[in-house]
């Protein structure tokens, strides 16, 4: 990885020896493009981030370099970065999709004709759940997140993009990590019921079938602003009861990627052509 800026060149980003080769979705905090290094002939995803008002520069060098460092199977790397003007910035991470564009896990939702069974979702979330621990031991919280922000690669991993990177001065506290954790729970009631938790949740106990009687309990705790976890291992306690033991993170979300792959080469529409 190469957490050093870049110096000017002829590549339109600047640094380097990128060359766009389109637009991809962009994301709540940044546009997004597929680019290709010219001299390793390898793709990537570069963002373009406008940085807030309140960020020096010295802000941005030391969370991206904070993020650049972290070595976690279920972060995608931030591989270099460099300044894009005062208040801008190009942010380089491999790019994982596939010839139609990106795989989000909020694709692999879409594209199912049903809802993740609850081996699925628990299997995914630990992922995130290694991610997030990764990230508050290396770089501090995470801030918000969700579906969107999380890539799906050729073997079924997530990864969850520009890990760390706390732009808007988000202190590690109490409050901070319950909103990390109120994040994953918002992702696992997704991914089980079809549909986003929102301001008043229903039990989902009471839109899907086949859960755990403590999933009602531990998700819908996480999600009250008034209480919530504060800790990941206290959040997948409350949902899981004792058998909450991370091993499940190695197991890959391979139905969901296989169901994905069938529909894209049945209707031809690619996630980035039809989803902007």
């Amino acid at each position: 990885m190469t957490d050093t800026v870049g110096k000017a060149g002829d590549s339109p980003l600047g640094f380097g020896e990128y060359e766009i080769v389109r637009a991809l979705r962009p994301s709540e905090s940044s546009e997004r493009y597929l680019v290709r290094d010219a001299v390793r002939l390898s793709h990537h995803v570069a963002y373009r981030c406008e940085l807030p008002v309140s960020c020096g520069r010295e802000q941005f060098l030391n969370a991206a370099a904070a993020s650049a460092r972290l070595d976690c199977p279920n972060v995608l790397p931030i591989e270099q970065f460099a300044f894009a003007g005062e208040q801008a910035a190009w942010i380089i991470s491999p790019y994982t999709g596939d010839h139609d564009g990106l795989v989000l896990l909020s694709d692999v939702l879409a594209d199912r004709d049903r809802p993740f069974d609850f081996g699925e979702a628990s299997r995914a979330v630990h992922q995130l759940r290694v991610a997030i621990d990764a990230i508050h031991t290396g770089c501090g919280p995470q801030g918000t997140f969700g579906l969107r922000d999380v890539h799906v690669d050729r073997a079924g991993r997530l990864l969850i993009e520009l890990p760390g990177l706390n732009l808007t001065g988000i202190a590690d506290s109490p409050e901070a990590r319950r909103v990390e954790v109120r994040c994953l729970a918002a992702i696992w009631y997704e991914l089980i019921t079809g549909i986003a938790p929102g301001e008043a949740p229903i039990p989902p106990t009471r839109l899907a079938t086949g859960l755990p009687s403590a999933v009602d309990r531990g998700l819908m705790g996480a999600l009250d602003p008034a209480a919530g976890f504060e800790t990941t291992a206290e959040f997948f306690q409350a949902v899981e009861g004792a058998d909450s033991g991370a091993d499940r993170a190695d197991e890959p979300v391979r139905p969901a990627i296989a169901r994905l792959g069938f529909l894209r080469r049945r209707t031809g529409v690619g996630r980035d052509q039809s989803e902007r």
